[in-house]
């Protein structure tokens, strides 16, 4: 916020800080609005990465079962070369959604508040 020594009326005050707390509220999930947590997400990537848990936390519903399809399958065909290319490239898919994910909750809990301002 940019001060130019003058003081300002208090309706201006006001007006300046609801507008900063309704942004910062848009910003932030909180528990009671039904909102995603990147911490959930993230656990769910750390145990079930592999099997796509935390593409179907944030409604990316076709490539989580994508990633469960190739876990599956790779880890049939683990003893012959194809299983372990299957699975060296899960584990790049995998690594690459930890960088993915704070902009995928983001996105989710940005369409939540938008339906919810509309009701």
């Amino acid at each position: 916020m940019r001060t130019t020594g003058k003081l300002e009326p208090p309706s201006l005050m006001a007006q300046r800080a609801l507008t900063m707390n309704t942004d910062l509220a848009a910003n932030t999930a909180t528990p009671d609005s039904n909102g995603k947590s990147v911490g959930a997400a993230y656990l769910l990537w750390l145990v079930l990465g592999f099997a796509g848990g935390h593409r179907f936390y944030v409604g990316r519903f076709g490539s989580g079962v994508a990633m469960a399809v190739l876990a599956f399958n790779g880890g049939m065909w683990v003893l012959v070369r194809v299983g372990q290319v299957m699975l060296a490239a899960l584990a790049l898919w995998v690594l690459i959604d930890a960088f993915l994910i704070p902009g995928w909750v983001r996105r989710v809990n940005s369409k939540h508040a938008t339906r919810e301002c509309a009701r």
